[in-house]
């Protein structure tokens, strides 16, 4: 009984243990089950290739090896792995192949499989030994890395470029640190600098630099680090000209283009930049502003600017002379032509206007001159000459113009005019007046001799006839010589007016009779309107305009026909006219009446004497009283004489010699 009871313990205990092991072993199958299926799961799923090599034959291969290849898994599967392997790298392939049978431990490596359709691609590829199904195989893996060899043989490119580009280029690319250690510098730095790349290496570029340059320099890079980091500014390069001395002891100017390198804080690392030569266009800069200065210093004793109106943007550009011209600051805007035509006299404005308006749109000349006022009220005067440029549709597009001060000029050829009218009046007043002297003193002389000769054989009615000639020759005589001493007191503004109260009624009236008993041939009338007031005046003096006027009336008109005197109250003045009715005076002489030796000639005048300064002196007489003078006629109507007199005296009135206001006063007959 013991003995059966203990076989049948023995039996049950083994059958424990032998369920134990078939448990253990089933849930170890289960496991590897499960991690086979892991490992099948990733190798389908990877998006690495991968395969199995027995037997020098794929035995299996995943997914994406098939996608990368082109070939199917059947296409794959019994194939020699070396036929897919380009025939350049085959040799290294193998290699490693044996190296990884012996046991040696291989590095990843690089070859070029060729894909079905024959395109190579790039891998880096990994080979290890493994036991499969029972016998030795190796397990493959490898990536595709065919994009990143393009971008390393790019990158590769570019920096073969970029240093054939570095080293033959004229400029001179650099890099340096931020205590400017020269990092990089290209081989054109012996060109630029005389200084090989080797020295250039060895010694900073501040030690190159003249000590004005080196201040620009530091300056510049010491406020562009104080800046800070700002991602807009990354690539904006700072442009310096700064001045370098050479190994040879010259100088030369280089166009610095610097760009700062940043690390990802945003902290200046490096200074990356490019120098170019600019000595020449720097002695080119140089000479331009000397000429542009000489040009300034010529336009400016010849008073001549230029202007330059962009049409299209309406932008007008002066030069500085020609600020000075038109007496305006250089930081006065001058936007636009009609701006500038603000400049210009109101009364030659129009005329500007419209000659500007022709030569634009009509071509026609523009080279006008006119007055222009100055900020301050004066006036001067300018000539303008205009270039236009039109576009190929004909309209103008730009104005270039020059504008010279040319009022000393006009006032010197007015002087020039005047110095030669004045040479030929003193030729023509010498003519005229020896003429004039000779005429009476002949007659004095000749009865002086018959009286001295034949007194004994004259009568007493020839002796007073003689007397009587010889009389009205001295009183010729007298006359002439006063007016000449007239004329040149009036011409050096030494006339003095002996002033005093008087009636101008009073003065006509008894010049008006004077005329009658001198000339018995005219009928001279007298109209005066209105009660006349008393004037403080030179009477000697205005009587003398009244005789000359009336001598002249009768003198240039027919016999028998009517002088008319007329003096009325006018406003402010007292007004006196003396009405001809003789041939008039022509139109083209009416400005020159007034002249010093002017006579108009009609053919009532042949028979005339004078001088030619009466009317002259009438108008310097009335001036310097204060009043002006002028005539009207009419050729074949006679002629009208006004002279106006102030009631009382203006403030600030024009002495003679100076045109006075109101109605113009032309130089006329005389």
């Amino acid at each position: 009984m013991e003995e059966r009871g203990k076989l049948k313990d023995e039996s049950t205990e083994g059958a424990v243990q032998t369920s134990q092991q078939t448990a253990k072993a089933e849930t170890q199958a289960a496991e590897r089950r499960q991690a086979e299926e892991l490992l099948r799961a990733w190798f389908v799923s990877s998006p690495i290739g991968m395969y199995i090599v027995q037997d020098g034959a794929f035995r299996i291969v995943n997914p994406t090896f098939e996608r990368l290849l082109g070939y199917s898994e059947s296409e794959l599967v019994g194939m020699d792995p070396m036929m897919l392997v380009s025939s350049d790298d085959r040799s290294m392939v193998r290699e490693n192949a044996v190296k990884m049978l012996k046991g040696m431990r291989t590095s990843p490596y690089e070859f070029r499989y060729v894909t079905r359709s024959g395109e190579s691609k790039w891998v880096m590829e990994t080979v290890s030994s493994i036991q499969y199904e029972g016998r030795q195989a190796a397990l493959g893996y490898f990536m595709d890395i065919t994009g990143l060899k393009e971008t390393e043989w790019a990158l590769r490119e570019s920096e073969r470029r970029y240093r054939l580009l570095a080293e033959n280029i004229t400029d001179v690319i650099f890099c340096t640190d931020m205590d400017l250690r020269p990092i990089y510098v290209s081989p054109s730095i012996e060109r630029l600098l005389g200084y090989t790349v080797e020295e250039s290496m060895s010694r900073t570029p501040i030690e190159a630099m003249t000590p004005e340059s080196l201040q620009v320099a530091v300056d510049a890079l010491a406020a562009e680090v104080a800046k800070g980091y700002r991602d807009r500014d990354r690539f904006r390069p700072r442009v310096r000209e700064l001045e370098f001395r050479r190994k040879d002891g010259s100088t030369v100017w280089a166009e610095v283009r610097v760009s700062l390198i940043r690390d990802e804080a945003g902290q200046a690392t490096e200074v990356l930049g490019v120098m170019s030569d600019v000595t020449k266009r720097k002695k080119m800069e140089q000479e331009l502003r000397k000429s542009e200065a000489s040009l300034a210093r010529a336009q400016r004793v010849a008073r001549l600017g230029n202007w330059d109106w962009d049409i299209v943007n309406d932008e007008l550009r002066f030069s500085e002379e020609i600020y000075r011209i038109f007496g305006l600051s250089t930081r006065d805007r001058v936007s636009g032509h009609d701006t500038f035509l603000e400049s210009v006299h109101p009364e030659d404005r129009e005329f500007v206007r419209k000659a500007f308006d022709q030569a634009l749109y009509e071509r026609k000349t523009y080279s006008p001159d006119y007055r222009i006022v100055l900020p301050d009220g004066s006036e001067r005067v300018v000539h303008e000459q205009v270039e236009i440029t039109y576009d190929e549709n004909g309209m103008a597009t730009r104005v270039v113009g020059t504008v010279q001060d040319i009022t000393e000029i006009r006032d010197l050829a007015k002087k020039v005019i005047e110095y030669e009218e004045m040479n030929k009046f003193k030729s023509n007043l010498l003519s005229t007046v020896s003429h004039e002297l000779r005429t009476p003193l002949a007659t004095i002389k000749g009865y002086c001799t018959l009286l001295l000769d034949y007194d004994k054989r004259l009568r007493g009615g020839e002796k007073r006839e003689y007397l009587e000639s010889i009389d009205k020759a001295t009183e010729r005589l007298a006359e002439l010589v006063n007016h000449l001493l007239d004329m040149s007191r009036l011409e050096a503004g030494l006339l003095k007016l002996d002033r005093a109260p008087t009636s101008v009624a009073k003065l006509v009236q008894e010049a008006v009779a004077e005329a009658k008993m001198r000339d018995q041939g005219h009928e001279i009338v007298l109209d005066l309107q209105g009660r006349l007031p008393r004037l403080n005046l030179d009477a000697r003096r205005i009587r003398q305009v009244l005789d000359n006027l009336l001598d002249n009336a009768v003198k240039y008109s027919e016999p028998g026909t009517r002088v008319m005197v007329q003096a009325r109250q006018v406003g402010l003045e007292l007004v006196v006219s003396i009405r001809d009715s003789g041939m008039g005076i022509p139109r083209d002489s009416l400005d020159r009446v007034f002249d010093l030796m002017y006579r108009v000639e009609q053919r009532l005048a042949s028979d005339t004497r004078g001088a030619g300064l009466g009317l002259a002196i009438c108008k310097g007489l009335v001036e310097a009283h204060g009043g002006r003078i002028w005539v009207e006629s009419e050729p074949g109507k006679g002629s009208t004489f006004h002279f106006a007199l102030p009631l009382e005296r203006r403030k600030g009135h024009r002495e003679h010699g100076q045109e006075a206001p109101g109605k113009k006063s032309p130089r006329s007959r005389g």
